[in-house]
């Protein structure tokens, strides 16, 4: 049922592309202000004063988080992860392996190494609505199997605003993960969509609560596979500045509930367990921050640490450079 509620918040975006105006708030022409021909005398008319900017919100930090800002962007990351103990949870990272016939890997695995450089470009034809494509490279270290490196899978979707006033911004984004990758190793083996809702805060100036609700959704895969809910919050302090330096921190925190699949407990090459994986638990918590260049470039390095016991990864480091134009 999950699922189903996923792909229906894909339905109610119809009506916001069918009738941007009533979304998006654009000006009628009927609340332009009148110009007289009549001469004027006396005490001179003064003009009222400027309106604020409706739509100010221009600030977004998050790295481990998806941003809600629809914007044409170019970004390079590169991470360091250490202590994937369970790879083929929900084939999550990887397919089943180490079992006859199945996609993966030909050993079981007990624990996974890897560093990932991706590529990200995002084109904004309006201010309301982009689309975008990621590129990963892998390097994999695991213990028993042999190291792999290589072209992960490709994914690729939109960004679409659903509601913005001056504080406030809510996307609706669709994300499809492609089976691409080189070896079996560096994906997944099988389609995978990904419906999430964006948020954007500005509580003060200074200050930006952001946050994302996601749904990630195997279309395929072997008996392993599952849904995953995902969900997080980011806290940013900063504003950036053009013409200056400017460095923006945030603590971000991100939380994963796997609800159907299986994992392989491996403690041997030739000895592991296989088990049910529904209502699996993972929490982790990052800290980083975002020193700019100007309105346009700025750098992020983060570290991020597993809270609970499952895990994607136990460590995480991450540095990213992001050109905004």
């Amino acid at each position: 049922m999950l699922r189903q509620a996923g792909l229906a918040v894909l339905l109610l975006a119809g009506p916001f592309l069918v009738y941007p105006n009533a979304v998006f708030g654009q000006a009628s022409a009927l609340s332009a202000p009148r110009i007289s021909n009549v001469p004027t005398t006396g005490i001179p008319q003064t003009q009222p004063p400027p309106q604020p900017d409706p739509t100010p919100i221009n600030e977004s930090s998050t790295s481990f988080l998806d941003s809600a800002l629809p914007r044409n962007t170019v970004r390079l990351r590169f991470d360091i992860a250490d202590y994937n103990r369970t790879p083929t949870l929900a084939e999550f990272f990887q397919p089943k392996g180490g079992i006859p016939g199945s996609p993966g890997p030909p050993i079981p695995e007990r624990n996974i190494h890897y560093q990932e450089l991706t590529t990200y470009a995002e084109y904004a034809p309006q201010p309301w609505f982009s689309i975008f494509f990621e590129t990963p490279f892998l390097w994999l270290n695991p213990d028993f199997n042999r190291n792999e490196h290589g072209v992960g899978d490709l994914n690729l979707g939109f960004k679409l605003i659903l509601w913005q006033d001056a504080p406030f911004l809510f996307t609706l984004q669709f994300r499809a993960y492609l089976p691409t990758s080189a070896d079996s190793a560096l994906g997944t083996n099988h389609v995978s969509i990904e419906p999430a809702l964006l948020a954007n805060w500005r509580i003060t100036d200074f200050l930006t609560l952001e946050g994302d609700i996601r749904y990630w959704a195997p279309l395929g895969g072997t008996d392993f596979a599952g849904d995953v809910a995902r969900y997080g919050l980011c806290l940013s302090y900063g504003q950036r500045s053009a013409g200056e330096i400017w460095i923006t921190p945030m603590v971000e925190v991100v939380g994963w509930s796997v609800l159907g699949g299986k994992v392989m407990h491996a403690t041997a090459p030739d000895q592991f367990t296989v088990d049910d994986v529904r209502s699996t638990f993972i929490f982790n918590a990052y800290l980083g921050a975002r020193l700019g260049l100007g309105s346009n470039a700025d750098f992020y390095v983060g570290y991020g640490r597993c809270l609970s016991g499952p895990s994607w990864y136990r460590d995480i480091l991450r540095v990213e450079f992001r050109f905004l134009f």
